[in-house]
């Protein structure tokens, strides 16, 4: 994975501690991970116009629907403002 995936040259891989190799890992994980979710709102929004109905990202990515009104008033609050930055 070092030497592959980040890039590491073996030198840089017998100088990382496993705390940094495992921040590193940590990082190209979450990279991935946003990465997909990008795909999926873009994916989302064809397939919503091709079909005629409303399609989401978490449905395409195989996560379960949690409705906003189930969720604590300061989730809630912190979700609509990560949604607003998002847009703009």
């Amino acid at each position: 994975m070092a030497l592959g995936v980040l890039g590491m040259t073996a030198e840089q891989f017998w100088h990382t501690t496993p705390r940094e190799l495992r921040w590193m890992i940590d990082g190209w994980q979450e990279r991935r991970r946003q990465a997909y979710e990008d795909m999926a709102v873009h994916a989302a929004w064809i397939c919503s116009h091709l079909v005629g109905k409303p399609v989401s990202a978490d449905r395409l990515l195989g996560r379960k629907l949690q409705r906003t009104s189930d969720l604590h008033p300061a989730m809630q609050e912190h979700m609509l403002s990560k949604r607003w930055d998002q847009v703009h």
